[in-house]
């Protein structure tokens, strides 16, 4: 059976990783992915998709995103040139794309998200059937069930990075699978302060008996992860093989660059994808 992904911060768009852009996203939509992971933060009167440590990075602003409005989140551009994502967009993009579905990852403390899923209940209730959050403790669980949401991601990797196969981790995600919807468990993939990959510990089995187990944060080439995405394994990704060009040809590619000369198939669609774009090579 061949693996699935999440797509990572909304995916890839002109070789730039992590922008949380709308054009990312479309991008991703038209490639065939239907399940993406985005950020969420706090801004000064409600909620904007971005990650929390890329206002200068990529939105050129040295400010909070909390002493932001919402309008002027709107009007910001990412890297000058991409739009940010709003929730009002999102709700339009799942009335178009009914199986759409976006795994949330809030840079919020537990009390936040008791202001995030009010916000949302009061400005943006269609939009919840399509949400799936990630929760890193039961304390996030419960305020999901508080509020009617049963839609969760086990994330692992955080509150239990340093363990994210030990008991405590597999009792959280035990939990939440017998009594949420969880759509996956994520997990590191290196087990922290080794070169150990998670996926070869002698404890990982008993989280795959719970449910799809989703690796995060690999440290390998593209076209390993496609390899194992392949021999059955779950990733968060940015990359998607239908986010080549409908012209790309592999073989044209690699016979263009001399430096491609021992790669195969898969591997140079990979390269494009991770490089190719990016350094504006020809294909």
């Amino acid at each position: 059976m061949v693996g699935k992904t999440i797509v990572h911060r909304a995916g890839i768009i002109d070789g730039r990783l992590g922008t949380n852009s709308i054009q990312a996203l479309c991008h991703a939509l038209a490639a065939g992915e239907r399940v993406v992971e985005l950020d969420c933060i706090k801004l000064a009167d409600g909620f904007g998709i971005a990650h929390d440590d890329t206002e200068l990075e990529l939105f050129g602003k040295n400010v909070r995103f909390s002493a932001i409005s919402t309008s002027e989140f709107e009007r910001s551009r990412i890297l000058e040139k991409y739009s940010p994502i709003t929730f009002s967009f999102l709700t339009d993009i799942a009335a178009i794309v009914p199986d759409f579905r976006i795994v949330l990852d809030l840079k919020c403390t537990p009390d936040e998200l008791n202001v995030f899923l009010m916000y949302m209940l009061l400005n943006h209730k269609r939009l919840l059937g399509a949400l799936i959050i990630q929760c890193y403790d039961r304390r996030w669980l419960e305020i999901c069930r508080h509020y009617g949401i049963s839609n969760v991601v086990v994330a692992l990797w955080k509150h239990f990075g340093k363990n994210p196969t030990g008991d405590a981790a597999y009792g959280f995600a035990k939990y939440a699978v017998e009594n949420f919807n969880v759509f996956g468990i994520t997990i590191r993939w290196k087990i922290p302060g080794t070169e150990v990959e998670t996926r070869l510990s002698e404890t990982i089995d008993r989280f795959h008996a719970l449910g799809d187990v989703y690796f995060h944060n690999q440290d390998i080439p593209l076209y390993q992860e496609k390899r194992l995405t392949a021999e059955g394994l779950n990733f968060f990704s940015a990359f998607s093989l239908g986010s080549l060009p409908a012209a790309f040809d592999p073989e044209r590619y690699r016979s263009l660059h001399d430096d491609l000369a021992g790669m195969n198939d898969l591997e140079v669609a990979c390269h494009y994808l991770q490089f190719g774009g990016l350094e504006g090579r020809e294909y």
